[in-house]
């Protein structure tokens, strides 16, 4: 994923010298912090062998509660009550989905897509239109930069390796990786495979909310609209890092450069002024030239290992 980003950002500023600018670059840091904060929590999800479809339309319920709170005029504790406003139904959201999914047996696509139609009508319920608009100088907080690195995205870079340490090296990993490789297995090792898997999606939703704080500041209004986009954005970020969408195997790490890349190569249809057509053409050829390089070096990996044995 690296050797790709430096080779297609060397094209593109072969053919734009401003792609490199700090405007730039600042611009491609925020929008990776709010998308890679999402791509966290998807890629907690997929790790149990489930998928939260619900996470777009989260991201945009949260926005627009933060709009009747987080305001210009707002006072200090109608700030504060928005921002634990927008984490509490995140965290009910997760609830919900994990709820759902072991204690009401749907399926994970089913009971994540009905939360998904359920968050999007009540967004638009609360603002048919977009209105509300946020506190400039929470916005301006949210953004600060460091020369051209906001810091964001830093706080991002941290909590992925926060994330990336606990699922190698702590039980809490240990036995999200168990719930989402086998099962069976897992419970007879005494995972509690039902709590594992809430407490997952809690989990995603709390990340999820990380990422409507970005992108309330970037969009700047309670808009019902947005957001939606982010389901499949966060999916194909989390398999282009390799993550598997079977369960049981993953990287934060990964997910996190799948996020960069998949917002330089949207970045890029801006600098080579290409149709937006282009952007849904570009990131099928990433998933699939992704999994079948990652098929690829499975197999290879499974030779290997026959021929030991």
């Amino acid at each position: 994923l690296v050797a790709v980003m430096i080779a297609l950002g060397v094209f593109i500023f072969a053919q734009n010298n401003r792609y490199l600018g700090e405007f730039n670059i600042s611009s491609m840091l925020l929008l990776v912090s709010a998308l890679g904060f999402i791509a966290m929590g998807q890629t907690i999800a997929l790790l149990t062998g489930g998928i939260d479809l619900s996470v777009g339309p989260l991201v945009g319920f949260l926005v627009v509660i933060g709009s009747f709170f987080i305001l210009n005029e707002s006072p200090t504790s109608s700030i504060l009550l928005g921002i634990a406003a927008m984490f509490g139904a995140s965290l009910i959201v997760g609830l919900v989905n994990g709820t759902l999914i072991r204690y009401v047996k749907f399926t994970a696509i089913t009971a994540t897509l009905t939360v998904y139609i359920a968050l999007q009508g009540l967004s638009f319920i609360l603002r048919p239109t977009a209105e509300g608009f946020i506190n400039s100088d929470v916005s301006r907080m949210i953004t600060t930069k460091i020369g051209p690195i906001p810091l964001a995205f830093l706080v991002l870079v941290l909590v992925v390796i926060g994330l990336e340490y606990a699922l190698r090296r702590t039980p809490w990993g240990w036995r999200l990786r168990a719930a989402g490789s086998d099962e069976e297995s897992a419970r007879r090792v005494g995972v509690e495979i039902n709590r594992t898997v809430v407490l997952a999606y809690v989990s995603t939703s709390a990340l999820t909310f990380l990422g409507a704080i970005m992108l309330m500041t970037q969009i700047g209004v309670g808009d019902p609209a947005q957001g939606v986009a982010y389901t499949l954005s966060s999916i194909t970020a989390v398999v282009l890092g390799g993550t598997s969408l079977l369960g049981g195997r993953g990287t934060f790490v990964g997910t996190l450069l799948g996020s960069m890349l998949l917002v330089q190569v949207l970045n890029a249809t801006v600098f080579l002024r290409l149709d937006q057509m282009w952007q849904y053409i570009l990131q099928g050829v990433l998933i699939l030239a992704a999994a079948i390089l990652y098929a690829v070096a499975r197999s290879k990996r499974r030779r290997r290992v026959a021929r030991r044995a």
